[in-house]
């Protein structure tokens, strides 16, 4: 894999990132709710739709978010 295609946020990078941290159980993300983009690829990588907030603070500040779960295999040792 190249080194820019490395850093992309896309479906690889996603799986990949999660690959390399097996020893986390669960993933949260939290897309604004208009990037259908990015939810596009989370939940094409696994990640559920858990629920929603809006932060009160921030550069986010009133802008609602989708809370996304992705959980993960847990490895034995």
């Amino acid at each position: 894999m190249a080194f820019l295609e490395l850093f992309r946020l896309d479906y690889l990078t996603l799986v990949r990132f999660i690959e390399l941290h097996n020893e986390i159980d669960s993933f949260l993300i939290d897309p604004e709710i208009s990037n259908l983009k990015a939810i596009h690829v989370y939940e094409k990588t696994g990640f559920k739709k858990v629920g929603s907030h809006i932060p009160k603070t921030g550069c986010f500040s009133g802008i609602e978010h989708i809370i996304m779960k992705k959980e993960c295999k847990i490895k034995s040792s």
